[in-house]
């Protein structure tokens, strides 16, 4: 990854999407619990 600080500031801004359901990933199952805290919590580790 090139750039750690845009791609946390990307999901910061998914982060905001008052009303996120789901995220589908491309492998693996949907994240459906929380994804606006998962967003958030993939956000500080890309801050570190």
């Amino acid at each position: 990854m090139k750039d750690k600080k845009v791609l946390a500031a990307q999901l910061r801004a998914w982060a905001t999407i008052p009303d996120l359901k789901r995220i589908i990933v491309s492998h693996g199952d949907p994240i459906v619990d929380d994804p606006r805290g998962v967003l958030v919590g993939l956000v500080d580790k890309l801050d570190k």
